[in-house]
């Protein structure tokens, strides 16, 4: 097996490696110039829930993606497999703006977090930015 590491810095920072010894070097070293603590395994970070089996670790935002239909009153909607025409270019309009703009914003925001689970919706989530 190769080694893998990775480390995530956002508000926390997530550390991650494969070889045991190397992440205690590591906490050591950042130790000494943050002070920094030990939570062991990740179990949720940033809206995606991460769990762990002998063989992988697996990333899942079902939690954070039912609030959202929640959130925005869409718990009864069904799933579409309509895939985006790349051609497609949004444009302005001589339509009516929207009636709650700042709702819009929240809501493609938002969406964009589940980008890092699902990536079958990157290219339809970009065109609404």
């Amino acid at each position: 097996m190769q080694n893998f590491a990775a480390l995530l810095v956002y508000v926390n920072v997530v550390l991650t490696w494969n070889f045991v010894q190397k992440i205690a070097t590591i906490n050591k070293i950042l130790h000494s110039h943050f002070h920094i603590k030990n939570l062991d395994l990740l179990k949720y970070f940033m809206v995606t829930e991460v769990a762990y089996s002998n063989v992988e670790i697996s990333l899942c935002q079902h939690i954070y993606d039912f609030d959202l239909h929640e959130y925005f009153g869409t718990m009864g909607s069904k799933l579409c497999y309509t895939l985006v025409d790349s051609t497609l270019h949004l444009h302005n309009d001589s339509k009516k703006p929207l009636v709650d703009p700042p709702l819009y914003q929240r809501l493609v925001g938002q969406i964009l977090y589940l980008r890092s689970t699902r990536p079958n919706i990157t290219f339809a989530t970009q065109q609404l930015i």
